[in-house]
């Protein structure tokens, strides 16, 4: 994961969404993702 996590709220959901996308300095192959969890109530 290369960004800190964002948690927000739809319809009375908890959500949390990290940008992912690999990292030149540490050797990882780059790219583009957005990983968003819906938590449990």
């Amino acid at each position: 994961m290369n960004a800190p996590p964002v948690a927000f709220e739809i319809d009375g959901h908890e959500n949390v969404a990290v940008a992912s996308g690999g990292n030149q300095q540490l050797g990882t192959l780059t790219g583009d993702a957005l990983f968003v969890f819906r938590l449990r109530k």
